[in-house]
Formats: structure tokens, sequence, C-alpha cells
């Protein structure tokens, strides 16, 4: 499938200057909770680990270092991101004992990693960055195992605060109805339309810089 270059130079620029910050080695590589993780959402994960120590754990759209990197073990953890072949040019994986994330897109990755594979799929501010979101929601949730979980997270109306730019060609949000009955809304330039409705949990927090950031999680098999 096509990436658009514009989104993919534009993406890059901005790993190749974050993974040398503190913030990124420091937080995200360090073998802890990396501190931007959503706490109910690191809680959430924790306690599904806790009465299953063998969870298979994928997230989509990971970046250099998947957020869930200290959070999940390692040998339960599958990352994958579109831009994954260019990483290893600007991050030294083996100095971290990190696996660089697999190169495929959400829209493909139940063709690249198979069906029911993973007790938990997780996707932070990065469904909103695919070509064809529907398709690339739709094949995130194949792959979840009956009884699993699609989490879903990110800033809430992220394109329109990047101007519809680079990778932002989606606003994503949640308009809330009521409790299980919440929908998962997209709008994109010139339409808007409902991706998914009754979540197992749903939410948006309202961050100190007063954007809004959202959690989805739906459970499959779960209030479908």
């Amino acid at each position: 499938m096509h990436i658009d270059l514009d989104g993919l130079q534009h993406e890059f620029l901005f790993w190749k200057g974050f993974v040398k910050t503190p913030r990124f080695i420091d937080g995200w590589v360090a073998d802890i909770k990396t501190p931007e993780l959503n706490e109910y959402v690191y809680n959430f994960i924790k306690t599904l680990l806790d009465a299953n120590p063998g969870l298979n754990v994928l997230d989509a759209g990971s970046g250099a270092v998947s957020l869930l990197n200290g959070t999940v073990p390692k040998g339960n953890l599958t990352a994958i991101d579109p831009l994954g072949f260019l990483y290893e040019e600007i991050f030294d994986y083996n100095a971290h004992n990190i696996t660089p994330p697999k190169t495929l897109q959400a829209e493909r990755v139940h063709l690249g990693l198979g069906t029911g594979k993973y007790d938990v799929v997780h996707i932070s501010n990065a469904l909103d960055h695919t070509q064809v979101i529907e398709a690339a929601y739709e094949n995130l949730m194949k792959c979840v195992k009956n009884g699993g979980v699609l989490i879903v997270q990110g800033f809430e109306k992220e394109a329109t605060f990047e101007n519809f730019s680079g990778f932002h060609q989606h606003d994503l949000f949640i308009n809330s109805v009521a409790k299980g009955r919440n929908k998962l809304m997209v709008t994109q330039k010139h339409t808007s339309f409902i991706l998914d409705t009754n979540p197992y949990y749903s939410d948006t927090i309202t961050l100190p810089d007063g954007k809004r950031w959202f959690i989805w999680i739906k459970k499959k098999g779960c209030c479908e």
C-alpha cells in the first residue's frame, strides 16, 4: 500500500531527533514503565498480564520503540510500524537489547502476522496516521483473539491541530452517548463517520495543556 512520502519524511525527521533526547532514552528505552503511557491503560494491561503472564501483545504504529516497552515483557511484545525499515538507521537496537519494529502497515497487519493471535492489540496516537483508517481498524481487530482487546488511544482531533498535514489526515474522537454505547468517530476534511460503537471502556481526558486524550477499548466478542 502506498505511503504518503511527505508524511513519511515528517515522521522520520521527528523520530530522528526524538531518539537522541533524554526523554526517549530515559523514558521509552529504559526497562521501566514509560512515563507517557496513560495510567489507566498501564494498569489495564498489567492486570491482564498478572492474570496471564504468557499474554501476547501487539503494538501497532509503535514508532522507533514501543510505548509498552518496560510494561510488557520483551518476549511477549511484538511491535510494527510502517517506518520500521528506517529506524535502524537512527537508533542502535543492539546496544539497548530491543527488537526493532517489523515494517508493516496497520492496513495489512493481518496479512503479515496472521489473525486471532494476540490477547492485546494496542495502537497509541497512530490510528489517525493510517492511509485507510477503516481498513486499519478492522484488520487490527482481526489480529485479536476472541475475548482479547483492541486498545486505541491518542490525541483527540489531532489532524485539525496539525492542519491536516503529513500523516494527520483523520480526526479521531469519542462521541459520548451513554456508558457502553459511546461511538468512536472519524472526521476527515469533507466527511464524518462512525468507526465503531459499544466499547468495553472509553474515556476522554483533558490534559494540562488543554489538549484532549481519548482511550477506546474494544473487547472482541463483547458488546458487538
